[in-house]
């Protein structure tokens, strides 16, 4: 089973209604597991960095950066693989 970790790197509770629904209704891929992971730092980079270690520290097989004000088609994950 793949894992995808889906970082979105903004450090701030007040992230975009409309992106964390369209994430929440996003298509997972047939044996793959999802985990969602905020990154949190002092800069954007900072912020990066700190999702992709939490990614690969929980074992991600890919990871996917999603910004809290992108909208992404509902089968980005599958269309990632």
């Amino acid at each position: 089973m793949r894992k995808i970790g889906v970082v979105v790197p903004w450090d701030t509770p007040f992230m975009y209604t409309a992106p964390a629904f369209n994430m929440m209704n996003w298509e997972t891929p047939e044996d793959c597991e999802v985990k969602y992971i905020m990154g949190v730092g002092w800069c954007p980079a900072s912020r990066h960095n700190d999702g992709v270690a939490k990614a690969q520290d929980w074992g991600a097989d890919l990871i996917l950066f999603n910004g809290g004000d992108h909208l992404c088609p509902k089968d980005i994950l599958k269309r990632m693989l």
